[in-house]
């Protein structure tokens, strides 16, 4: 497999990003007009502690597996509240890219904010007179496991999933919803426009809250999961498949097979240039075999870093490859395939590339990216040499419920 190896070039894309994010701008631009709209018109929406079921109980993560969105344990009245007449959008004022200019004296009693699609978000809050509910709009872009961690002095505050229908101006109830330090939770929610609502059940304010939602993962039957600082959220499925926040990591059960692990793939690029000459060296790690994996950890490294790492262990069968071009104006051009090991690349690790020295050679996986950003290991030319210094790494600590 290693010797089929070919890297031709490397496509950054820059023209599909500018694209990108010209689409990201535009749908902000439409998504906060429609926010505001929404939120101006569900100032006429209440909600009382009397119209609350007596056995109104924050649902587990266990019980959110068959928990359903008609909002079946709210009152009549709460269930399609109607967000008021449209109309009142005409008297907005409005750029000409359709963007609200000033709304401040429409929005009393209400705080808004608009959080990405598939939110992994920990939000800051406080209920006051002048402000008593606080409103929290997004979008998932496929079904997902949603859970969300309400965290208040104050007891009495709640939170509440709200269906959001821009076009129809419809916010609708849920019975996904849940008392402060109480876990909140759905295990496909789906495809959808929604809002998280904070407020108090019997009226009294004046306390601050912490809002953590993630619904970054896919639904699905989970045999595993693990939540760490920032509410960050380690999923494992019946499957075998681990996400992390929304990015698939790897499968255990495809930990030594070949091209199952293509995600893993890393590949570095330097060439130095002086007058007269230049230095190339090229690094590849593919077809990954793992041994073991560890973490999550924070990493800082001179070539890379990240706030959310695995420490992937390569087994026999990864192949590795290295090249290095040198030329200088008067001599020849030398290129070199023999790594730090003296083997010739491409290659794949064997037995005694680990039983000398009792060698490790570790891909750091990021998992904010999906890919893996970095390699230690003799291996890596810049590690060996003394180049580059050691990385420092630190275990990112479990949320606290």
């Amino acid at each position: 497999m290693c010797f089929e190896y070919l890297r031709t070039s490397q496509i950054h894309g820059c023209c599909n990003k500018r694209r990108r994010n010209e689409l990201y701008e535009k749908k902000a631009r439409r998504a906060g007009a429609l926010l505001t709209a929404a939120v101006l018109a569900l100032g006429t929406l209440t909600v009382h502690a009397e119209e609350l079921p007596a056995s109104w109980e924050a649902l587990s993560v266990e019980a959110a597996d068959n928990a359903d969105l008609s909002g079946d344990s709210l009152s009549e009245s709460e269930k399609n509240a109607e967000l008021a007449q449209m109309e009142e959008i005409s008297e907005l004022t409005v750029d000409d890219q359709g963007e609200v200019l000033d709304v401040s004296d429409r929005l009393n009693q209400r705080s808004v904010s608009l959080l990405s699609d598939n939110p992994r978000a920990v939000i800051s809050g406080e209920l006051t007179a002048d402000n008593t509910m606080d409103l929290h709009f997004f979008t998932v872009t496929s079904d997902k496991f949603m859970i969300a961690y309400l965290q208040s002095n104050n007891k009495n505050y709640a939170v509440q999933l709200y269906i959001i229908d821009y076009d129809a101006g419809t916010a609708t109830p849920t019975a996904i919803s849940g008392m402060a330090d109480h876990i909140t939770g759905l295990n496909g929610l789906p495809t959808g426009d929604y809002a998280l609502a904070v407020f108090s059940t019997d009226g009294t304010a004046g306390d601050s809250y912490t809002l953590s939602v993630n619904s970054a993962n896919p639904s699905g039957t989970l045999t595993d999961r693990e939540f760490y600082e920032g509410f960050r959220m380690m999923a494992t499925y019946s499957n075998g498949d681990v996400y992390f926040d929304g990015s698939f990591f790897y499968n255990p059960k495809d930990m030594n097979q070949d091209q199952a692990n293509s995600q893993m793939d890393w590949h570095r690029e330097l060439t130095t240039n002086w007058s007269g000459g230049y230095r190339h060296r090229d690094h590849d790690v593919y077809n990954v075999h793992i041994q073991k994996v560890e973490g999550p950890y924070s990493y800082s490294a001179q070539y890379a870093q990240s706030d959310a790492v695995m420490f992937v262990y390569c087994d026999i069968g990864t192949c590795f490859a290295y090249m290095e071009s040198f030329y200088e104006s008067g001599s020849t051009h030398k290129i070199s395939r023999i790594d730090t090991l003296g083997k010739l690349t491409p290659r794949v690790l064997e037995a005694d590339d680990f039983d000398d020295l009792d060698l490790e050679h570790v891909l750091i996986y990021d998992l904010n990216t999906g890919k893996s950003i970095d390699f230690y290991s003799p291996l890596n030319y810049y590690y060996i040499m003394g180049a580059e210094g050691k990385p420092a790494y630190e275990a990112i600590r479990l949320f606290s419920f």
